[in-house]
């Protein structure tokens, strides 16, 4: 059975995340351990998940897709 069409594509190259976004990701997370567990290695961190009222999209999604760092500042301020 032959692939899909849109599997035969090649990627289409994303902007990299800049590195003032990648320092404020890292501080976020290292300043805010997990509040469940309390667990503190940003290595092993994740933003939370938070109303789709206040928020457009997942800030690791928004980082992967080199959106502006406000943005996510204004969707991860409660991290």
């Amino acid at each position: 059975m032959p692939y899909p069409a849109y599997l035969h594509k090649p990627a289409i190259a994303r902007p990299e995340s800049s590195p003032m976004t990648r320092s404020w990701l890292l501080a976020c997370l290292l300043t805010h351990p997990c509040v469940d567990c309390s667990a503190a290695d940003p290595a092993v961190l994740e933003f939370d998940h938070r109303s789709t009222e206040t928020t457009t999209a997942a800030v690791a999604v928004l980082a992967r897709f080199g959106y502006p760092l406000q943005r996510m500042q204004r969707d991860g301020r409660a991290v």
